[in-house]
């Protein structure tokens, strides 16, 4: 799952020489659309100084990192190893000059500051705090600049030209949550590494989009995702391989915990197979452990080997319908029956024609929901015997699949299929139960007032394939 957090706070200070008469230390620029990263090396005169003039800015950012853990804090444990924490901003460069192959450097800043409400970015004539010598109101930087040197280096990213900021922050992020004592969260510091604040080149102009952008896709936000997929392999139970099956209790329409862990008999005529603890356990997602939902790890069932007994039927029908029975004790909490499918092997690698329908999506949605978009996955090809009275066709699936979210009109890309990133990994994979295959996603994350579209991104046979779906919904 991918959840972003919008930033409080955010502005830059700079030393930038004025007119060759004085630099703008006291200007502000906290309601400036834009956070610009520059050094200029000899490019300015001032008056009454020698030698090497440089001209620098740094940015300034804050995030509220406890309410990013509350917000998170039901669907993934803040320790879990899947979950990571990024800063993202968004390159706002357009035609302009951009500096090329240099290093941005991302600090702990050791005291916050007050965003204020400047706005020149020409003239920098708008006196207010943070600036390059006050922090605060009456509150001065220990080092103008607010840069002292010792501070603590959380990330760094190579740029060559006009790529967006994606730091890794995960580590600070997951220390303050730990002991905010001996890591406080006062803000982050942005600036060139200081061997090119230093040297005798210039750096003219990175420029990254602030929360006051008119657009909302390109505000900077931290971007948490973390892993909490969840399959269950009734739709393709396999002989000769491991398998899982799952079961959720529910009690009066709520999802409630057995006293003890269940034990699952498999059946078929004389033969049956029992799976207990520990091969038996309560499902845990991103470290959360799911209420009332267990899970049976079945070993490979072998039917050369210790269940030869159901090789002659399996072997001539290709399946065989086995029953399934979750007990503590002698009391059933649960039965059923899904089909064990024979391994096949393939005398081609063409791909399946498979059709894809979102079938429960609604035409809008508001931002506190977190709606749970099924799949019905059939292939076109394939056909089914003429019967008299109504059926239920059963969704195929697809073992190996990702979500993507964009905005239909302007083809932004909110949320991407995470298998393709630059660390892939997998946070937007689809989740797999008896009924087919579905995710969920956090609606906060899309802007209000616009229209989204979902693409799926498959594996089948060894190739990747991308269904566009063309079907839409609005956020309100």
């Amino acid at each position: 799952m991918i959840f972003h957090h919008t930033g409080s706070k955010d502005t830059y200070i700079t030393n930038k020489i004025i007119g060759g008469v004085k630099r703008a230390t006291d200007a502000n620029v906290g309601y400036a659309s834009t956070i610009d990263i520059f050094k200029l090396h000899n490019e300015s005169t001032l008056k009454g100084s020698s030698g090497d003039i440089q001209e620098i800015s740094r940015g300034l950012l804050y995030f509220d990192l406890s309410e990013l853990k509350s917000s998170i804090n039901s669907d993934v444990d803040p320790d879990n190893s899947s979950l990571k924490i990024q800063l993202v901003l968004s390159d706002v460069q357009g035609t302009q000059v951009s500096p090329e192959n240099f290093i941005l450097d991302l600090y702990a800043l050791k005291a916050g500051f007050e965003e204020g409400v400047g706005q020149n970015v020409t003239g920098f004539s708008d006196l207010d705090v943070a600036n390059w010598a006050y922090s605060a109101q009456d509150v001065a930087w220990t080092t103008a600049g607010a840069f002292e040197g010792d501070e603590t280096l959380i990330a760094s990213q190579t740029f060559a030209s006009h790529e967006d900021l994606r730091m890794d922050i995960s580590t600070f992020v997951k220390a303050h949550w730990t002991n905010s004592s001996t890591t406080p969260n006062h803000g982050f510091m942005l600036k060139l590494r200081t061997s090119f604040e230093t040297d005798s080149r210039s750096y003219f102009v990175k420029r990254f989009a602030t929360r006051h952008s008119r657009n909302p896709f390109i505000r900077p936000k931290l971007e948490a995702s973390w892993v909490n997929y969840h399959i269950d392999e009734r739709l393709h139970f396999e002989a000769g391989v491991q398998n899982k099956i799952s079961i959720t209790h529910i009690s009066k329409g709520e999802k409630s915990n057995l006293g003890s862990l269940p034990v699952l008999t498999l059946s078929y005529g004389d033969w049956s197979k029992t799976v207990s603890d520990p091969a038996v356990a309560q499902v845990s997602l991103a470290g959360k452990v799911q209420t009332g939902m267990y899970e049976a790890t079945i070993p490979a069932i072998d039917v050369e080997g210790s269940d030869s007994a159901l090789k002659t039927n399996l072997v001539a029908s290709g399946s065989l319908l086995l029953q399934e029975q979750w007990k503590i004790g002698d009391q059933l909490f649960y039965s059923g029956s899904f089909n064990l499918l024979n391994e096949l092997s393939q005398n081609s690698m063409v791909q399946r024609d498979l059709r894809f329908n979102i079938v429960d999506l609604k035409s809008t949605y508001t931002t506190d929901e977190t709606p749970k978009i099924r799949l019905f996955v059939r292939e076109r090809n394939l056909a089914n015997e003429p019967v008299r009275i109504p059926i239920k066709l059963p969704s195929q699936i697809v073992h190996k699949a990702y979500y993507q979210i964009k905005d239909t009109n302007s083809l932004n890309i909110l949320i991407p299929f995470s298998d393709v990133l630059s660390t892939p990994d997998d946070s937007t994979r689809l989740s797999i139960d008896s009924n087919g295959m579905y995710f969920s996603f956090p609606v906060s994350v899309l802007p209000r007032g616009r229209t989204y579209t979902i693409d799926i991104s498959y594996y089948d046979r060894g190739e990747r394939r991308i269904y566009e779906s063309n079907t839409a919904f609005r956020v309100q």
